[in-house]
């Protein structure tokens, strides 16, 4: 929403024409919820897109972090299949990043292939669990709100 706003404050056609093609299938998912499913447009919001959006942003926050190295801004996050399937075996970035063709249902066994290398590319950014996660980042910045090498001429 703030997007769309700050597009049409500033003429950003770029955005504009992003925004235009994606709201017609926001708006085709809203009459399927609504007027099919009969589920009120607040409980979808707080039911259904509120946590989606919520786990999609703490998987990427948690895979990702301000380092020089391109490489080393890419973690893997061991989790319990369970997570694993929820996030497509996404959990596995390094990986990702790595083979982004790579089908997910095979991405555990080409991380045990690779683990070794993946894991000394990105510096050891290997997280133990979203339990490790949440331990460590819970009640304390993960990162600077601002990234700490904004205006330093690097490139983010």
């Amino acid at each position: 929403g703030y997007r769309l706003l700050a597009a049409l404050r500033d003429g950003n056609q770029v955005q504009l024409r992003r925004w235009l093609g994606h709201l017609p299938s926001v708006a085709l998912v809203l009459v399927w919820v609504m007027a099919v499913c009969h589920i009120p447009l607040w409980q979808y919001l707080l039911l259904y897109v509120y946590p989606g959006l919520s786990l999609t942003l703490l998987r990427s926050f948690a895979e990702h972090r301000a380092a020089l190295p391109v490489a080393e801004r890419i973690a893997t996050l061991h989790t319990n299949p369970v997570m694993a399937l929820l996030f497509t075996n996404n959990n596995l970035h390094a990986l990702h990043h790595a083979e982004p063709a790579t089908p997910w249902h095979q991405r555990p066994a080409r991380y045990r292939a690779r683990k070794a290398e993946l894991d000394a590319a990105n510096g050891g950014y290997v997280i133990d669990g979203y339990g490790e996660f949440f331990r460590h980042y819970l009640f304390r910045a993960k990162e600077p709100p601002v990234h700490p090498f904004a205006g330093q001429g690097f490139p983010l």
